[in-house]
Parts: structure tokens; sequence; C-alpha cells
């Protein structure tokens, strides 16, 4: 699938340079966005593996900025579908 394609080669460069605190919070609330909308197996996997590298190279910022991330998307969603 292109997209496992797409999160393999994120993958690469996100080992490979040094990358900004912006570009990882943009990483992650691009994936959050994502993981709602893929379906099959595989593309979650995808995601998750990059959460994961970017876990690996820098921990506490992407605890710190996933928790953010989750909290703005629950917020979203709460506005969307209040109970």
């Amino acid at each position: 699938m292109l997209c496992t394609r797409f999160f393999d080669v994120l993958c690469v460069i996100l080992c490979m340079t040094d990358f900004s605190d912006v570009a990882e919070r943009g990483i992650l609330r691009l994936l959050v966005l994502t993981l709602s909308r893929y379906r099959d197996r595989k593309s979650r996997q995808a995601v998750h593996d990059v959460i994961t590298q970017l876990a690996t190279l820098r921990p506490q910022l992407t605890c710190h900025t996933l928790v953010s991330v989750l909290a703005e998307f629950a917020a979203q969603q709460d506005k969307l579908h209040p109970w």
C-alpha cells in the first residue's frame, strides 16, 4: 500500500535527520488524524511504527507532544459529537 511505503520513508527520514520540535508536533498531529481513518492492520501498524520511532529518538518530547495532540483531538471530537 502507498501509505505504508510513505510511513517507511518517514521512519528513515526521522532516523537520518535532525528535526525541530515544531516538525515533530506536526508529524504527530498528522498521525493522530490518520489513525481514525485507517481501518486496515498494515496501515495502523505503519503509524504505530513511526510513533515508536519518534518515542525511541526523543522519548520525553514525544510523550509530552503526543499527550497534547491527543487532548486537542479529543476536544475537537467532543465539540463535533457531544454526549
